[in-house]
């Protein structure tokens, strides 16, 4: 598994590779960093080292290792000196050539490969995300659009027929405005019409589901005890739809 630090490198070098930075740029750094690499990776001793070897050494990765970032090579030689890649160091030990700095950096593109891909993937990811992300955007300002267009025409002949997930667009946008004294009203006049419906629901209902549901509420409450906790809280739940719903109905065409 690659490092997250070779990762980075590898990053930084896509993003910034020596073939496209200016020829003088480029040359002065690479020599520094053959120079570094010599002198640290391979145990040279600076007065062996010439500069027809630097010189060459720096025409050698111009031509085949452009695609490189200059802190790329520097990171071959570290993995390399830590046995994370192919090449052998201590065969190459107190000496360095053309051929020692091929070896290296082509040992290294083997590891690479692995760096690219999960970047790659990675920035992958990050597009798809960010094109789910627009397309929800586009898909809540559409729904707003189309709800704040159906609260303001009045579409719905009962509050029954209001989409409860409206309300949260509606108030957002500041067209559900009650007083406390409104709010506590409706409050009470969606319990009453929910107890109405549980109560109906039990003996009336057709709907199968419907009618459990109510049943199951009304021997909740009357059993007492957590049974009724629970009977009373799913009856708050469904009162609080109700009131959702009359909150958004009885503002309705107001415009």
């Amino acid at each position: 598994m690659v490092s997250i630090r070779t990762t980075e490198v590898v990053y930084n070098g896509l993003n910034n590779p020596i073939r496209k930075l200016p020829l003088d740029q480029s040359e002065l750094a690479i020599s520094g960093i053959i120079m570094k690499c010599a002198l640290v990776y391979s145990g040279m001793q600076q007065s062996a080292i010439l500069d027809a070897i630097i010189e060459t050494c720096t025409e050698f990765i111009l031509q085949h290792f452009g695609n490189l970032g200059l802190h790329e090579i520097e990171e071959a030689f570290k993995l390399a000196a830590a046995g994370k890649i192919s090449a052998d160091m201590r065969a190459y030990y107190g000496r360095f050539t053309c051929g020692i700095l091929g070896d290296v950096l082509t040992a290294y593109y083997e590891e690479r490969k692995h760096a690219v891909a999960a970047i790659r993937d990675a920035e992958e990811q990050i597009e798809r995300q960010a094109a789910e992300e627009a397309k929800k955007i586009a898909l809540n300002a559409d729904a707003q659009k189309y709800a704040i267009q159906h609260f303001n025409a009045g579409v719905w002949d009962s509050w029954h027929q209001v989409p409860v997930h409206y309300y949260e667009i509606l108030s957002d946008a500041g067209l559900l405005q009650y007083t406390d004294e409104e709010k506590l009203e409706i409050w009470q006049q969606a319990c009453a019409i929910c107890q109405e419906e549980i109560q109906n629901g039990a003996f009336q209902d057709a709907n199968h589901l419907h009618k459990e549901r109510c049943c199951r509420i009304l021997k909740g409450i009357a059993k007492g005890g957590r049974h009724e906790e629970a009977a009373k809280e799913e009856r708050n739940d469904w009162a609080k739809v109700t009131y959702t719903k009359l909150l958004i109905f009885k503002k309705s065409g107001d415009e």
